[in-house]
C-alpha cells in the first residue's frame, strides 16, 4: 500500500488510487464512462476522489452525506433495494461495475470492537439495513443478475459461492501514528455464468 500512497495524487486518497490499480490489473479501466458504476454503500464518494475523470455513478445509501464526489443519481435506500430495482426493471441504466464497502465491526485481536463506520454511524442492524454480510450478499446478487464484476472492500477475504477472484489485495495503509493495526481486503470478483444468486 505504501507504493500506492506514493503515487502522484494518492497520498490523500489511497483507497481511490487502489481501486484504479485493481481495475487496471483486471483490464477493466476506465469504468463508468460508457455505462454506470453502481455503488451500493456510497457514503461520501471518496472511492472516486483521485480518478482523473468523473465516472457516472448510481449511488445507493441509507442516508445522504456531504459528498466528495457527486453521483449522477442518488437513491436513498439500502443495498438490497437495488436487487429489486434491477429485477422489476426500474433500474435500466447500463451498469459496468457494482461496488460495495459495508461498514463493519472489528472485534478481532483485542481491538475492543472498534466500529469502522466513521461518518456512517447510522449503519446498525437495529436500523433494519442488515449486517455487513447481508449487505455483501445483496451486492453479489445484484452483480450476478447484471452480469458485471463486483468490487468489494471488507475486513476479511470474502468470495461468495459462484464467484471467482479477478484481482485481490490486502490493504495495510502506512499510518505511523495509528493506535492499532488496520488491515482490510479488496477484491474484484466476477460471477460465474448461471442464475441470479
Amino acid at each position: 500500500m505504501y507504493e500506492v500512497q506514493r503515487l502522484p495524487g494518492c497520498s490523500q486518497a489511497p483507497s481511490s488510487c487502489l481501486i484504479r490499480f485493481l481495475l487496471r490489473r483486471a483490464g477493466l479501466w476506465p469504468v463508468g464512462v460508457d455505462g454506470f458504476v453502481l455503488d451500493l454503500t456510497f457514503g461520501r464518494g471518496k472511492f472516486y476522489e483521485a480518478w482523473p475523470f468523473r465516472p457516472r455513478i448510481i449511488a445507493y445509501d441509507i442516508r445522504r452525506l456531504d459528498w466528495i464526489v457527486r453521483p449522477s443519481r442518488f437513491v436513498k435506500a439500502p443495498a438490497w433495494a437495488a436487487y429489486h430495482h434491477v429485477r422489476d426493471g426500474s433500474l435500466r441504466d447500463p451498469v459496468e461495475l457494482v461496488v460495495v464497502d459495508p461498514p463493519w465491526q472489528d472485534c478481532r485481536r483485542g481491538n475492543g470492537c472498534t466500529r469502522r463506520v466513521g461518518d456512517r454511524w447510522f449503519y446498525r442492524t437495529s436500523r433494519m439495513v442488515g449486517t455487513p454480510e447481508m449487505v455483501l450478499e445483496s451486492a453479489a446478487r445484484v452483480s450476478r443478475l447484471l452480469g458485471v464484476p463486483l468490487l468489494v472492500h471488507f475486513r476479511d477475504r470474502w468470495v461468495p459461492g459462484g464467484f471467482r477472484v479477478l484481482v485481490e489485495v490486502y490493504w495495510r495503509p502506512s499510518l505511523p501514528r495509528a493506535s492499532r493495526e488496520y488491515r482490510s481486503w479488496w477484491g474484484l470478483l466476477q460471477g460465474l455464468r448461471g442464475g441470479d444468486g
